[in-house]
């Protein structure tokens, strides 16, 4: 794993802490109107972001299944949407959406190893 991986992780592990003690106290019918929309826009920045590193992993799935490295199949999945599905807790169709989504926003390797830009960069994050 390289450095900017392993700051990734870091990141995610510290953010998860740092989120989880302040969710259970919170109780939105005691926010006043401004916090309430403040927070509320807050937090969907932050989906956003995390939906951008969801769909950036799927994207990659189907190439993880099948083939001399698989991924998936050594846990006994049977497919990338299985095995994303089973690991992730979502329903083999949302997999499959985040897999379709994931690969036109991610960037992807050439077989030479050069970072080949998405199919649809203009909306990938």
């Amino acid at each position: 794993m390289g450095e900017h991986e392993t700051q990734l992780r870091v990141a995610i592990a510290h953010a998860v802490d740092e989120l989880a003690a302040p969710l259970g106290a919170l109780v939105p019918g005691r926010l006043s109107g401004d916090d309430y929309l403040t927070l509320l826009t807050e937090v969907e920045s932050l989906g956003r972001v995390v939906d951008a590193l969801r769909h950036r992993l799927a994207g990659d799935a189907k190439s993880r299944s099948g083939g001399p490295v698989d991924t998936f199949g050594q846990l006994g999945h049977a497919t990338a949407e299985e095995g994303l599905a089973a690991l992730t807790g979502v329903s083999v169709g949302t997999a499959k959406n985040r897999i379709r989504v994931g690969e036109a926003v991610t960037p992807m390797l050439s077989p030479t190893g050069s970072v080949l830009a998405p199919t649809h960069r203009h909306i990938a994050a």
